[in-house]
């Protein structure tokens, strides 16, 4: 987060071989980012057919004064879009910095595990939900970080579907949805998730 905020890896592309320079700097010009979080993103955005109210931004041309400005939608982990690291202290579920394969739970309620380990990408995976205040407290963000792309595409579709946000809220026992934080586990096959709990 440290080298987007003061745009510093933009030096780290830098080499000896002109060539390997050119290549870097090709690729750090590329919006790049899985398929299944391009689906959740044209989703969303078909939410504002206008495009008056959302707007997207590939990660490295985002700037962080909008964060103080607008209410945010960050897709991926702090891995794929490292500013989800600007929520890092306010989030229960995290990936753990120590193995790329877990989600470590900050404070595990009863019965509740202290991590959430996953394999290779295959058939399970997590998507961590969390709908806070931005860090100013100007704004909302809602942030979908998904173990893999079909994982975070799951999380979209919950966050899409009336049937399960209705549930969810219920279930809240709440009549305006308050911020939360949810982990789901998901199902899916290549490319396409199946089910969430």
């Amino acid at each position: 987060l440290g080298e987007y905020l003061n745009r510093s890896y933009v030096d780290k592309l830098q080499d000896e071989d002109p060539k390997l320079s050119a290549a870097l700097s090709t690729i750090a010009s590329w919006g790049m980012g899985s398929s299944d979080e391009f689906e959740v993103a044209q989703r969303l955005l078909a939410l504002d057919p206008a495009r008056k109210n959302l707007h997207l931004y590939v990660a490295r041309k985002y700037q962080p004064d909008l964060i103080r400005r607008d209410n945010v939608i960050l897709l991926g982990s702090r891995y794929a879009n490292p500013w989800v690291g600007l929520f890092e202290n306010q989030l229960n579920f995290t990936f753990s910095p120590d193995n790329p394969n877990e989600i470590v739970n900050r404070s595990p309620k009863n019965g509740e595990p202290h991590t959430y380990e996953f394999g290779t990408p295959g058939s399970d995976g997590y998507c961590i939900i969390d709908y806070l205040p931005s860090p100013d407290h100007n704004g909302n963000a809602l942030i979908i970080q998904g173990t893999s792309g079909e994982p975070t595409e799951a999380g979209g579709d919950f966050l899409l579907s009336e049937e399960k946000m209705a549930a969810f809220q219920k279930m809240l026992g709440q009549a305006r949805l308050p911020y939360f934080e949810l982990l789901l586990k998901t199902s899916w096959v290549r490319g396409t998730p199946i089910a969430s709990s």
